[in-house]
């Protein structure tokens, strides 16, 4: 328990690809949303799944939502204080 893990530890193959997808996939989750777009834009081809662009897809438009509500609220606050 005291060492374990925050994120999964997945072995995977440098030389022939083995289970990259799986890395992939899990970097994918354990980036913040702001992160994952740009990294689905460096990967090869074949590690571009339907699974990655989808929760690449998911994390961009959290990433937009939470900057709209930002901008919101300050415009909100600029507003009322005037």
């Amino acid at each position: 328990r005291l060492f374990r893990p925050v994120h999964r530890v997945v072995a995977v193959s440098a030389r022939t690809g083995w289970e990259l997808d799986t890395l992939v996939s899990a970097l994918m989750t354990a980036l913040p949303d702001h992160a994952a777009s740009p990294l689905m834009t460096r990967l090869q081809d074949e590690l571009r799944t339907e699974s990655v662009r989808g929760q690449a897809r998911e994390q961009f438009t959290g990433a937009v939502d939470r900057i709209f509500d930002t901008v919101e609220s300050v415009c909100v606050a600029s507003v009322a204080r005037t």
